[in-house]
């Protein structure tokens, strides 16, 4: 922003736009000199776009990238002729399916920008966006203010405590309420909101913005918005009364700004002060900053972009990541990864005795990189995405990737463009790039330079430094389990191959897809997050991957765990062939539930029994059990909340150790009563209030309950906070639309796995059987 002296010549001379803006001040000009590593690592912004679906995320981007010269025409959703939602199917469904990346040119910063989905079925690309970005742009409808994914997105921008930066969109639609939109994160998120902007008129009468903290009026000019003017209004009480709130709120959170407020009579704080505790309590997350706009009407995104390149951090604003300490062991270690001893005789697994330390921002030092996306390409195959914490990635280099422990390649790097890939020569520490060139990197994969990662240490260890020594990786990414599945069959013996070649790319490129094989018909399984997840699988598996095949109708998964303690010696009796032997093996089993019964299930061995075999032996022992806890018992069912301990085998090789104990943990529940664990969903149903007692009534039926009931703003709608299990749900959306004469909306996402009881179990089993 301008000085006051400036603000206030300003109206004498003539109204002045963001072009003089850029003349006029150090911070928009560009840079004469060429900038160091560490300069240019500190002019990175790594932000995603996170909203609940249909409040404008990929319109305000879209905006984003014209307004800085990325593309030469605005984009529109419902015409699908947007650069971010490049799939076909975005396009003719007018939603974000996948994280599109892309890089644009703000105010002398690299802007790196995530456009992420806003629909519930999609919340695994939200959240390894959410994994390696700095910060994050919330856009919320100014007629709904928080709606049901914006709390999911927020919680995930929480666990990975990303920095947000709040834009009140659609301030243009009848109902709009600024003052409603910004008090709903307070209620519902918890969030001290920092109110930097106010909106000139709303609804219909929307037309411009104040900038409270350089007190300026932004109208937005031209044929696209494209011609930002600023007018002083320092003068005028209503806006600075409003400053004054802002400081105020700010005087909450920042010490410098409450001792600065006690030595001003009359809140006149320069706006650089305003802007620094704005910063600080941004990336310490204290507070979120709100401005407002309508990204359609091209009202309000370009501060949008002065937000992110103000407040939200650089990569070197943001704590470091920390490592987890690994350590090599022989083949067939302790390690519990079975895709890691599938993949490679050397495997790794956690240090316990080692120090967990930060990773240095530093181009020059040794590489760390995280892979968080893999996108197939028919003409490049594997494309990774990488964020870079340390050192430099190039083409050529040896990279170790310390969860496969595999040496790859690095082939060609690339800056992502939407669809498009941009090849460059490095990409250093700060930077969100793409690779290609690697078979056995996947989603949440830790890759390191070969020397660091103990594979090719120098040959006199003494001049090692302590990090040649200690391989590592970093958090990963997390993945919520499938709650539906179809059945998949390819339509020829010829196709065979093909499908299991794309499930094998679509399982690399979304973690949420699981394939298997239901244990009680053989048929092949493909599950993911929810009817619209799984309609896109079937769409990509036939137009991506040229695959002929049929789903099966939708199906829910169940999960499975045990009501009371059980133990037993279970033997299995292995046929002997010509040159071998028969073998009788044996375990000793004890089964215990754990305190909550949606917890993953564990295995562990008796101290004896772990002391008295080979680490090969004790590994097969537990990889048995974890086959078990992917499907067993009488249904087949995944296994939660039970604690399996071996206390004692007689085994001989690895491959009866494996089978003895999944026989012998079968054996063990399918004598017990299975208890059954269901999905139960959250559900969020806003309909008119003439509506309401059929669709309580549905809900009832459907074996649901409203846990809460509020009316909405308008005076005419009801917001309904509900539950009801998934088994329930399936097709709701068309009887909604028919209760309602299609003037409903609702949004459903997983909440937990309960125990089904009562009534309900004689449909579950008839689910699982399939009659």
């Amino acid at each position: 922003g301008l000085s006051a002296p400036v603000l206030r010549l300003a109206p004498m001379l003539r109204p002045f736009t963001w072009a003089d803006l850029a003349g006029w001040t150090a911070r928009y000009s560009s840079s004469a000199v060429p900038l160091t590593a560490t300069e240019a690592v500190d002019r990175f912004r790594n932000f995603g776009v996170v909203a609940h679906v249909d409040a404008g995320k990929t319109t305000t981007c879209e905006r984003m990238l014209y307004y800085t010269n990325a593309t030469r025409h605005l984009g529109n959703v419902d015409q699908g002729t947007t650069v971010m939602d490049y799939m076909e199917l975005e396009a003719e469904r007018g939603i974000t399916i996948n994280a599109a990346a892309t890089s644009i040119q703000w105010r002398d910063h690299q802007l790196s920008l995530i456009d992420t989905p806003g629909h519930v079925d999609f919340q695994v690309e939200v959240d390894r966006s959410m994994r390696v970005l700095d910060g994050a742009v919330a856009v919320f409808d100014a007629v709904a203010g928080v709606q049901a994914q914006t709390e999911t997105v927020w919680r995930q921008a929480e666990r990975y405590e990303v920095p947000v930066v709040g834009f009140v969109n659609k301030m243009d639609r009848d109902g709009a309420d600024f003052d409603r939109a910004v008090n709903s994160l307070t209620e519902r998120l918890g969030v001290h909101p920092l109110v930097i902007q106010r909106p000139v008129g709303a609804g219909r009468g929307f037309c411009s913005v104040v900038d409270l903290v350089n007190l300026q009026r932004l109208n937005f000019d031209g044929q696209e918005g494209q011609e930002v003017v600023a007018l002083c209004v320092r003068k005028e009480p209503e806006w600075m009364d409003a400053r004054a709130r802002l400081i105020e709120q700010l005087a909450e959170v920042d010490e410098e700004i409450a001792e600065a407020l006690m030595g001003e009579k009359e809140y006149d704080i320069e706006s650089t002060l305003l802007r620094q505790a704005i910063r600080r309590a941004t990336i310490q997350r204290a507070a979120v900053p709100i401005c407002c706009g309508a990204a359609l009407r091209n009202i309000g995104v370009q501060p949008v972009m002065d937000m992110v390149v103000d407040y939200l951090p650089s990569p070197r604003d943001r704590r470091p990541p920390m490592t987890i300490p690994l350590r090599f062991v022989s083949e067939a270690s302790a390690s519990s990864s079975r895709r890691v001893r599938k993949r490679a005789a050397t495997t790794l697994e956690e240090d316990p005795e080692a120090e967990s330390v930060p990773v240095p921002l530093d181009p020059k030092a040794p590489l760390c990189a995280l892979a968080f996306k893999v996108v197939h390409d028919p003409h490049r195959d594997l494309v990774v995405w990488f964020r870079v914490y340390s050192g430099t990635l190039k083409p050529g280099m040896k990279v170790f990737n310390t969860v496969t422990a595999q040496t790859e390649i690095i082939g060609k790097l690339f800056k992502i463009d939407a669809d498009d890939l941009q090849a460059v020569d490095c990409l250093i520490a700060g930077d969100i790039g793409a690779a290609i060139g690697l078979s056995h990197t996947s989603t949440g994969d830790t890759v390191l330079r070969e020397a660091v990662s103990g594979v090719a240490l120098p040959k006199n260890k003494k001049k090692a430094k302590k990090h040649d020594l200690q391989p590592f990786r970093l958090q990963g990414i997390h993945t919520p389990p499938p709650v539906f599945t179809r059945t998949i069959e390819a339509s020829s013996k010829a196709e065979e191959t093909r499908l299991d070649q794309a499930l094998r790319y679509l399982e690399l490129e979304d973690p949420s897809v699981h394939v298997s094989v239901d244990p009680l018909t053989g048929s092949r399984l493909i599950g993911g997050m929810g009817e619209l997840h799984l309609d896109v699988i079937d769409h990509r598996l036939k137009n991506h991957y040229k695959v002929d095949a049929e789903m099966g109708p939708v199906r829910v998964t169940f999960r499975s765990t045990l009501s009371r303690e059980v133990h037993g010696i279970c033997e299995h009796r292995f046929r002997g062939s010509a040159s071998t032997q028969a073998e009788v093996t044996s375990v000793t089993l004890q089964l215990t539930p754990l305190e909550e019964p949606h917890l993953p299930s564990i295995c562990s061995l008796a101290d004896s029994l772990r002391d008295a075999l080979s680490p090969e032996l004790a590994q097969a022992l537990r990889d048995g059990a974890e086959d078990a806890f992917h499907g067993c018992g009488s249904y087949g069912l995944p296994l939660d909340g039970v604690h399996v301990r071996i206390v004692d085998a007689s085994v001989s090789s690895e491959s009866s150790a494996s089978a003895t104990v999944l026989t012998g943990i079968n054996k063990l529940l399918q004598k017990e009563d299975p208890l059954f664990l269901e999905p139960m969903m959250s559900l969020e149903i806003v309909i008119p209030e003439q509506y309401q007692n059929a669709v309580v009534g549905d809900l009832t039926r459907r074996d649901g309950h409203v846990d809460d009931m509020k009316h909405m703003p308008n005076g005419l709608d009801v917001l309904l906070v509900a539950q009801a299990p998934l088994r329930s749900m399936l097709g709701y959306s068309t009887q909604l639309r028919s209760l309602t004469q299609g003037s409903a909306s609702f949004s459903m996402e997983l909440d937990q796995y309960a125990e089904a009881s009562g009534s309900s179990i004689q449909e579950v089993v008839k689910m699982i059987r399939g009659f």
